[in-house]
């Protein structure tokens, strides 16, 4: 009885043991994946605060009609490809997303004023771009629109704004790698938060040999980004050349 005690006694140490081993693994991903988040939140978040950004210009004189700040308001417009006034325009007139309008920050008594004043913000910048380009550039052929394979990001599938090398030496746009790299690690640490419930899960038993790993498919354990600026002048000088390049 003694030896089978004391046997049962060091199989429990064992798994006392594993079961820390997954804990501090999961808080260091968890610990890597916050830092990777806070990285991503401060390069959206000083695009977001350009004071140039005609909506978010827009949206500071409509705070009498938010119940949360301008800022906060615009980032989630952002997260739904709501990124100009016009974008706007066109989302208010669907009644579904208005009403997510009003669940995501906007006073429901304010719907009526604030659609009237996105209309007229939308009819001015429409003036405002017709006088400033009042003949559109004459575009060359379909067939010839090609941009250079190196000039686009693998992830997003368009002309780079803001490339950055990762470690497995790819290019990407950073906040595209950055989403990417983030979303890897969350699964990461939902793996080893499985595997405390259910030991045997090959899932995530497959998700944690894994690990983190590149749009190349090359597990990275550094999410260290380089700025690229060649591409990064060679696509600005493209777009130059080119403007149908940024529709593209």
């Amino acid at each position: 009885q003694a030896k089978y005690q004391g046997g049962n006694q060091q199989q429990q140490q064992q798994h006392q043991q594993q079961n820390r081993q997954r804990q501090q693994k999961r808080q260091a991903v968890a610990a890597a994946a916050s830092v990777a988040q806070q990285q991503h939140q401060t390069t959206v978040g000083t695009t977001a605060d350009s004071p140039t950004d005609p909506l978010f210009k827009f949206l500071k004189t409509q705070k009498s009609a938010l119940k949360c700040s301008p800022r906060k308001f615009f980032d989630w417009l952002q997260s739904e490809d709501v990124t100009t006034v016009e974008d706007l325009q066109d989302a208010c007139e669907d009644e579904d997303f208005s009403k997510q309008l009003v669940v995501n920050g906007l006073k429901k008594f304010k719907t009526k004023t604030f659609k009237n004043a996105v209309e007229k913000a939308a009819l001015a910048a429409g003036k405002s771009s017709s006088a400033s380009s009042p003949s559109p550039p004459t575009l060359p052929p379909v067939a010839r629109r090609h941009i250079p394979d190196e000039l686009i990001c693998p992830i997003t599938h368009a002309i780079f704004d803001d490339p950055v090398v990762a470690r497995d030496g790819g290019t990407y746009e950073r906040v595209a790698i950055t989403e990417w790299f983030v979303r890897q690690q969350q699964q990461v640490v939902e793996a080893y938060d499985e595997m405390v419930l259910s030991p045997n899960s090959q899932r995530a038993k497959d998700v944690i040999a894994r690990g983190v790993i590149a749009p190349s498919g090359e597990r990275v354990a550094d999410f260290t980004l380089v700025d690229n600026r060649n591409t990064k002048i060679m696509a600005r000088d493209f777009v130059e050349a080119n403007p149908w390049a940024r529709d593209v």
